[in-house]
């Protein structure tokens, strides 16, 4: 046994075993940990070039992986940084890019994804059906159903006939609500309008879910097929297409209705959050 000065208590060298590592880490003890460590000692006895004992401090930190989101919104389609073309939202695909945050820690992004189409159709209603939804029933006489008559058919088809009840003016004969909207895209509603005889006033509106009238018209129908077409942006995930009868009803004051089409059309209009990455912070961004 070598002894370090004969007439002195045995010598240890002292030192610091500095890390920076991904977690979980093994230290010189073979006791794992997951956080940074500035206090825990070892001694390697003999383990000095001199012969003498060695205490070991370490000084390690811990680097967490980063996570991220990545927000985008498309048009129709979106290819991510995965390779998968999305043409749906989507909020729950995720990507690890191996070291690729700044302290070398693995970055882990969640795609944020709003996929708004460029043109859709979000309500067809031909007016076929015995009770039409959205039809103010109680107004009007048979409940404003479907009718055919081939001296008023549009395209030889069924049609929606609104005959308000004797006595009643000023009151909404139509209203529909139409969800599953875009804010910032742009929807238009475009419908065929006649009457059988006489000369009904109406007003149509699209107003949103805040009551806001988006765009309206007023007109008085004839005995002519009229396409009527309104256009507003998109301000809240839903609108209202109200017909409104200002007249007062009876005597064949009525109102014929055909093929009612609403589509929105949206612009390309992408928004990127870059990732960025933060350790030692319960990754937080």
């Amino acid at each position: 046994m070598r002894l370090c000065n004969l007439d002195l208590p045995l010598a240890i060298v002292n030192g610091t075993d500095t890390k920076r590592l991904w977690i979980p880490i093994h230290g010189l003890m073979e006791i794992p940990t997951r956080h940074s460590n500035n206090t825990a000692t070892f001694n390697i006895p003999g383990g000095a070039a001199s012969g003498c004992d060695s205490l070991v401090t370490l000084d390690l930190t811990i680097s967490n992986a980063v996570n991220g989101i990545d927000t985008q919104i498309a048009c129709d389609s979106y290819t991510w940084i995965d390779g998968n073309t999305y043409t749906t939202s989507n909020n729950t695909a995720t990507f690890t890019i191996f070291g690729g945050s700044s302290s070398g820690c693995d970055s882990t992004v969640t795609l944020d994804l709003t996929i708004n189409n460029s043109n859709s159709t979000v309500l067809s209603e031909t007016f076929d059906s015995a009770t039409i939804t959205g039809a103010n029933g109680p107004v009007l006489y048979g409940n404003g159903g479907s009718d055919f008559n081939a001296s008023y058919a549009l395209s030889g088809t069924f049609f929606g006939w609104f005959n308000v009840q004797n006595g009643i003016g000023d009151v909404d004969i139509y209203d529909i609500n139409v969800p599953g909207l875009n804010p910032g895209c742009t929807v238009t509603a475009s419908i065929w309008m006649r009457m059988s005889y006489n000369a009904p006033n109406v007003s149509i509106s699209l107003i949103d879910d805040n009551g806001i009238i988006m765009d309206s018209t007023n007109l008085t129908l004839t005995t002519s097929w009229q396409q009527i077409t309104l256009t507003a942006p998109v301000s809240t995930n839903g609108i209202n297409y109200i017909v409104h009868y200002n007249s007062t009803g009876g005597n064949g004051l009525d109102v014929i209705m055909e093929d009612l089409l609403i589509t929105q059309s949206c612009g390309i209009n992408a928004e990127i959050s870059q990732v960025s990455d933060q350790c030692f912070d319960w990754q937080q961004f």
